[in-house]
């Protein structure tokens, strides 16, 4: 009976351990089946990323043969999956599959570190459910399995991984870890600038943090340093190195730097895009709502914290109280769901993360002494540190779409954390009961959750056109009808070897026809045009003039510039137009008014 009894109790407690990872398992799964092949645009961004690694894996350079304003990690890597497993969407969807469940690994096992299974599980759930998996934008691309840019999800990757690192070498003290954080840090370098700088402040702050509390000799720290630094610039190295066999070490540098480069061109920052991407379009306008916004916060867990002060932590009711607590909360939540603005709900996470930076730290200070427990505090600085840093580049209009699904990632996993473990465990500690807390937030993180799978479903319902065939399938908006049929007119028209370039923005439809661009330009928005030049656009294109162009309509007055040819990149579009004939036309003439249309033109013959 004694081992009955015994093999009954590490059945419940096996249970427990892997209840939620089952659950995240479970959801990550519905949410793949559920948005299956609808997670790039069908025009936007992603096409970028297919079309740079199928011409890394023909052989071609970057930075000299393709023009790229990112590191060279992610390209490369991506070429590598089309090496080994074959050229195909499917190909880095599958492989961005592998990469997210390892990010969710992590997270999970980060978040137990410095939370509890309840907290961590919710928090990788809400990670699977809204910014994980879905498409809660308009524009597609901003997921983990097609992204806009895999340097900011490979970055992400990264920099949680080293942050894992310092964890681990706080609960083993194996320098292994600290190896293993720098080496992480060295290749965020070579993603984005902005991962790099969140995830090196976050770090390098935390090993100053266990060196100070810590202290075991200048020994010690001089090899902690040397292993931590030497790791963190042996990729960096590496890569200048294999950059310098194909190229000259200057364009070698600069590509290496990847967007370090750009950091600080006043060009580039003062586009309308990107002063509204961080809030200072409209700062008064933006800081309002965020205050607003931390009011409602308020207005809910004031009360549920001030109810679980009086409750005694051994009440009779207290998990009844609890229950109509969460009840409520669902309820008059769910109720009002409709009017809830749900792409503004994230706008107070920096004010959030910057009193978590602070509490974190006097807990630090509070448990400086003690091993374990200062090992925790820490961890949770560091995450913190990570998640405000992020931020900077939407501070004042922080959201869970577009960008937000990576650059506010962090800030809501911590969330949920704090609503689920911290601030319940705080009420315990204190003689009340924490189960109401936990209870409301579980409620409010429920229908935050239903609400953006509401918004996730109408987004899928606009998707209803099948683009291209077989591994490459898209399930795209009503954009796609004429993507399918530009790419059907290419197919019988277009011989393979002819090339053609698209503008200002599609290069999707050469990766789906498999045309090449001649030019080592692929992208002609206003970011493209300052970066490179639209003087050496246009002589390259010049030197190596495409068969085909197709002018794709696109309404670029995000950036301040409404058409491509009209208020921007003149010089280009008179040279097409002086060059080029109309061939096929599709929808209305791109590029003129709000209508979509796509206009195919094929170089005259020269005289």
């Amino acid at each position: 009976m004694e081992q009955s009894g015994r093999l009954n109790g590490g059945g419940i407690s096996s249970l427990a351990r892997w209840a939620g990872p089952l659950v995240i398992a479970a959801v990550s799964l519905a949410m793949l089946v559920w948005q299956w092949r609808s997670w790039p645009d069908v025009l936007v961004d992603f096409g970028r990323e297919l079309y740079v690694a199928w011409q890394l894996a023909e052989g071609k350079v970057l930075y000299t043969d393709i023009a790229y304003f990112n590191g060279p990690l992610s390209p490369y890597l991506n070429s590598l999956w089309f090496r080994l497993f074959g050229v195909s969407l499917m190909t880095l969807a599958v492989c961005n599959m592998v990469i997210a469940a390892g990010l969710i690994v992590l997270l999970y096992r980060l978040l137990l570190d410095i939370g509890d299974r309840v907290s961590a599980t919710a928090a990788c759930v809400v990670f699977a459910a809204i910014l994980g998996f879905g498409n809660i934008d308009v524009v597609g691309n901003y997921n983990y399995i097609c992204p806009y840019s895999h340097e900011v999800t490979h970055g992400m990757v990264l920099a949680i991984a080293a942050i894992w690192c310092v964890s681990m070498y706080h609960r083993r003290r194996r320098m292994i870890y600290v190896a293993g954080a720098g080496l992480a840090l060295g290749l965020a370098f070579l993603t984005k600038a902005e991962m790099f700088l969140a995830a090196a402040a976050a770090v390098g702050t935390a090993w100053v943090l266990t060196v100070w509390s810590q202290w075991r000799g200048w020994s010690h720290l001089i090899k902690l340093l040397s292993i931590f630094v030497g790791s963190a610039v042996l990729p960096v190295t590496i890569a200048f190195g294999l950059l310098c066999m194909v190229m000259p070490a200057e364009r070698a540098f600069l590509g290496t730097m990847g967007t370090w480069v750009w950091i600080g061109n006043k060009e580039i920052t003062s586009l309308v895009f990107y002063r509204w991407a961080m809030g200072l379009d409209h700062p008064l306008v933006n800081v309002k709502k965020l205050l607003v916004w931390a009011g409602w916060y308020a207005a809910v867990f004031i009360p549920a914290g001030l109810i679980g002060m009086v409750l005694p932590e051994r009440g009779r009711y207290r998990l009844g109280v609890a229950m109509v607590c969460f009840v409520t909360a669902v309820v008059v939540l769910g109720l009002n769901r409709y009017d809830i603005a749900w792409f503004d709900m994230a706008r107070p996470l920096p004010l959030l993360m910057l009193v978590l930076v602070v509490g974190s730290f006097v807990v630090f200070i509070k448990h400086y002494h003690k091993g374990q427990l200062r090992g925790r505090s820490i961890v949770r600085l560091c995450m913190a540190i990570f998640a405000l840093g992020l931020l900077g580049k939407m501070i004042l209009h922080t959201r869970l779409w577009f960008y937000g699904f990576v650059l506010a990632m962090p800030a809501t996993l911590l969330t949920v954390v704090a609503l689920t473990c911290w601030v319940p465990g705080w009420l315990g500690r204190r003689g009340g009961y924490g189960g109401v807390f936990r209870a409301v937030g579980l409620g409010v993180l429920l229908i935050c959750v239903l609400g953006h799978l509401q918004i996730a479903n109408s987004r899928l319902s606009q998707k209803t056109c099948k683009v291209s065939s077989g591994a490459d399938t898209i399930v795209a908006d009503g954009r796609g009808y004429f993507v399918n049929i530009l790419l059907e007119h290419i197919a019988q028209h277009v011989k393979p070897d002819e090339t053609l370039a698209v503008f200002p923005e599609g290069v999707m439809v050469n990766y789906l026809c498999r045309r090449v661009n001649p030019t080592p330009y692929i992208n002609f928005m206003p970011p493209e045009l300052i970066m490179f030049g639209e003087d050496k656009m246009l002589t390259s294109f010049q030197e190596h003039r495409p068969d085909y162009i197709a002018l794709v309509h696109k309404d670029t007055v995000e950036y301040g510039f409404e058409f491509f040819g009209r208020d921007y990149g003149q010089h280009l579009y008179k040279w097409i137009m002086n060059n080029y004939k109309p061939v096929y036309q599709i929808g209305d003439l791109p590029l003129q008014d709000e209508y979509f249309g796509i206009l195919l033109m094929r170089a005259k013959k020269s005289q």
